[in-house]
């Protein structure tokens, strides 16, 4: 099996083209704004067929995991151009034909061959069902057909069944018989069930994947939306008459839309809005008047969500930091005189940083001094539990990060702004609003960042999560220690103010620290609130987090992602790179995915976008034949931090 992957560039004018290929699509009808990216694999071990609703024998072969098919002795091949969607054999005939083919070149002859049921999809707008047969069976627990469809199936199955020898008795016993139930209305009933797919025959066309994707463009599945992610998965396998068939499938987002939709259609829509160049390099938090690039070592962890407690057992109860790391560097604050944490963690916005630099940045060094700090503090103040450093480890670790993704929300929210307003606010925002208050020490969005994350952190329910059962004077030296460090008395004065909210909500809008002259800001607070649903989704997945230098707080942490979330893309390229011995292609910098080809000839591309779906990572595990364990017990353990 090999496979590559191409992405698919839709422009505004209704065009679409990849690499090496340029196809004209008349009306752009697929409704999403991303780069359609396909994964392609060659599955020559599969049969693809594509037969009518009516066919008799598509209910069984799902009920019963694929059909025995005797070969026809006598069945010629046909001319592939003579396979079309308006004239398909029946689904035992084509399964007959195929099996002849096998037979003729098949050094042990066979009575009859048994092809098992590897997939199934209903096309969008069309009264047929397409099929992926193989001549081995699944795994068990592995099969692809939802369970939901095998199980209405196998009952439909079984009524169908026993009504045809109920049938028959009465038949012997000379009663009149009656039709039974039609299979295409039983597949009607089921067609909900289906998972979604494509098929196009791509038999002796150059560019296949063009064509895979004027198919796409143009034919929309109103029960089935397209991607998140915008990924389409692609097997280019045998087909009837000798053709070569891609199976197309997705999966489809039925939610609202994500954020990294909204940010592709801010982009395309609105140029303007976002830095041109977008700075490439790693900048420190623009508290600094003249930001420099960092000369330490950086590693792009992935993602990190915060409300996704696995990332507490980093710091386990034996966890232990250390005296030693304190030499690295002071804490931040002693530091620069200030109490500003953004010299540990910040956020790089995606309007002004470029793929690989935006998101959430920690400085490990800082991180060890800071964690080892309020450590110290909790001791000094004689908290119950023997072992601080883990508890100082996730208080810290959870606030700093809940901190930044409220940046990075206020990002998100000015992104979707953009798009109602047709024209650009984050910068000017950046600029005159944000960065000013920064150095003029009265930056609101700073300090409702730390009312926000203190008010997802504070609650007793969340101390418990975190902390264990605490008793009430344990829970007191430790919000009163954290409010302390954290300079967290102002921002929770202004964070419960309603007029602040409003305030930052209007500075946002408008781009300038006050409010009209009239003094009164827009009712908008809605969207920033903690109890507000964005129009979109939003998560922690949606948005990068990179290290910087080392410490044995931010190692640990980036440790108990890798086990749980998605690699970094950086951390994909040098398993490629290292691990698989791939070469880059050097005419692939041009695109925007990165080209590697193995020993075998086998091509691989990684996405540039940032950070990398699901979806990607299941195609790299699928590509290198690795299972999730694989990758984490075997392939990981060898990869440094580049």
């Amino acid at each position: 099996m090999s496979s590559t992957i191409r992405r698919i560039f839709i422009d505004a004018g209704g065009e679409c083209s990849g690499r090496g290929a340029h196809v004209s699509a008349t009306r752009v009808r697929l409704n999403l704004w991303q780069e359609v990216a396909i994964y392609r694999q060659k599955r020559p071990d599969l049969f693809i067929a594509v037969v009518p609703l009516t066919d008799p024998d598509i209910l069984p072969a799902i009920a019963d995991g694929g059909l025995e098919i005797v070969p026809l002795q006598k069945a010629g091949p046909r001319s592939a151009r003579g396979y079309s969607s308006k004239n398909k054999q029946s689904l035992r005939t084509q399964l007959c034909e195929i099996s002849a083919g096998l037979v003729a070149s098949s050094a042990t002859p066979r009575d009859a061959w048994m092809w098992h049921c590897r997939g199934v999809a209903s096309p969008p707008g069309e009264r047929e069902i397409a099929l992926v047969f193989g001549l081995s069976a699944f795994d068990e627990g592995t099969s692809t057909l939802p369970p939901k469809l095998l199980n209405r199936a196998s009952k439909a199955m079984a009524d169908i069944r026993a009504y045809e020898l109920q049938q028959e008795a009465l038949q012997l016993m000379g009663e009149p018989v009656s039709t039974g139930p039609r299979v295409d209305s039983q597949l009607l009933s089921m067609l909900d069930l289906f998972p979604p797919g494509l098929v196009v025959n791509v038999t002796g066309v150059a560019d296949a994947e063009a064509l895979i994707a004027k198919k796409i463009l143009n034919t929309p599945d109103a029960r089935h939306p397209p991607p998140r992610d915008g990924i389409y998965t692609v097997a280019m396998a045998s087909g009837p008459a000798q053709s070569v068939l891609a199976w197309v499938t997705w999966k489809p987002h039925l939610g609202l839309p994500g954020y990294s939709e909204i940010r592709a259609a801010t982009e395309r829509g609105q140029p303007k809005a976002f830095a041109s160049p977008r700075a490439a390099a790693v900048q420190h938090s623009d508290l600094d008047s003249e930001p420099s690039p960092f000369v330490q070592q950086v590693q792009t962890v992935g993602t990190f969500d915060p409300r996704d407690l696995k990332w507490l057992n980093a710091f386990g109860e034996d966890w232990k930091l250390g005296m030693g790391n304190a030499d690295a560097a002071p804490p931040a604050h002693a530091k620069r005189g200030v109490s500003h944490v953004e010299l540990v963690a910040w956020y790089a916005p995606h309007h002004l940083h470029a793929e690989e630099a935006w998101g959430i940045w920690v400085d490990a060094q800082q991180l060890d001094a800071l964690v080892l700090a309020v450590s110290g503090d909790l001791a000094r103040e004689g908290l119950t539990p023997v072992v601080v450093d883990a508890l100082a480890a996730q208080m810290v670790v959870g606030f700093l990060q809940e901190r930044e993704m409220f940046h990075a929300r206020c990002e998100a929210v000015l992104t979707w702004l953009e798009l109602l307003a047709g024209g650009p606010k984050f910068v000017r925002y950046q600029e005159r609003v944000l960065i000013t208050g920064r150095h003029a020490g009265n930056a609101v969005q700073d300090a409702l960042a730390s009312f926000w994350a203190w008010s997802w952190l504070c609650p007793t329910s969340m101390m418990a999560e975190i902390a264990g059962p605490l008793s009430f004077e344990d829970r007191g030296v430790l919000q009163r220690t954290l409010e302390a460090r954290f300079g967290l008395e102002r921002s929770g004065a202004l964070g419960r103010n309603v007029a602040q909210w409003r305030l930052l909500a209007t500075q946002m809008a408008q781009g300038r620290l006050r409010a009209s002259s009239d003094g009164l800001g827009l009712p908008l607070e809605g969207i920033l609130r903690a109890d507000a649903k964005l129009p979109f989704e939003f998560s922690g997945a949606d948005v990068p987090f990179h290290v910087v230098g080392t410490g044995k707080v931010a190692r640990d942490l980036a440790d108990e992602l890798a086990r749980h979330g998605i690699p970094s893309r950086s951390e994909l390229r040098q398993a490629i790179l290292n691990h698989f011995k791939c070469a880059l292609l050097p005419q692939s910098s041009q695109f925007t995915c990165e080209v590697f080809v193995g020993r075998a000839g086998r091509t691989f591309q990684l996405p540039r976008r940032t950070p990398l779906s699901a979806t990607v990572f299941e195609e790299f595990l699928r590509h290198f034949r690795l299972s999730a364990a694989d990758y984490r017990d075997k392939v990981r353990p060898g990869l440094t931090p580049s």
